[in-house]
């Protein structure tokens, strides 16, 4: 099966609606860190550069993701990422992802339709607030994303699971065309300003 051979358990971390609090599960802790530093500092960015900040945070997509390794973690790592926020109405992102066993472009296709269909499934946690070990749940569904639309992800081509760039895109809409954003080093406050500013 795909899910077990080539993209590991996800794990997740972040706010969610049910919860009060920051929650985690099933990720190492210093990937939890780093995550949580990343996220912090460009929610903080955004907050300060813009007093309609909220307007752009709460129509962001789900972003979906590939790390090369070293940024993160050992492994490279797939995700999903988007625009979340607490029972209290603290707003943060969730984040969840997994490592990737292989080359993952040696399985471009078969990556995609995963990570499409965890995209898929993500906003269940807000829309149908979702608990955690539900959500922890949810995030393993098998199952994948048959479309081709993977195949437009020009920089998927290019990817390179040891090196230093990674790719972030979003789903085509009826509203919005599939977007892609490549970054280069670690998540900074640029990159979570292009995902989730204007």
């Amino acid at each position: 099966m795909f899910a077990a051979s080539v993209v590991g358990e996800f794990g997740f971390f972040g706010k969610i609606p049910a919860l009060g609090d920051f929650v985690t599960r099933s990720l190492p802790r210093d990937q939890v860190g780093l995550a949580d530093e990343w996220m912090q500092h460009g929610l903080f960015t955004l907050r300060s550069i813009s007093e309609t900040w909220l307007d752009s945070y709460l129509v962001a997509p789900v972003w979906q993701f590939i790390l090369p390794a070293g940024i993160w973690s050992p492994a490279p790592l797939c995700g999903a990422l988007m625009p979340s926020v607490d029972r209290v109405g603290r707003y943060f992102p969730v984040i969840a992802f997994a490592p990737i066993g292989i080359d993952p472009m040696a399985e471009a296709a078969m990556l995609w339709r995963r990570m499409s269909r965890l995209a898929q499934v993500l906003p269940s946690v807000l829309h149908q607030q979702l608990d955690a070990e539900t959500t922890l749940g949810l995030l393993q569904d098998p199952h994948i994303n048959d479309a081709e639309d993977w195949r437009r992800i020009l920089s998927l081509d290019d990817f390179n699971a040891y090196g230093d760039k990674s790719i972030w895109w979003s789903e085509r809409t009826q509203y919005s065309p599939l977007r892609e954003i490549n970054h280069r080093g670690k998540p900074d406050a640029d990159l979570f300003l292009r995902l989730f500013g204007h």
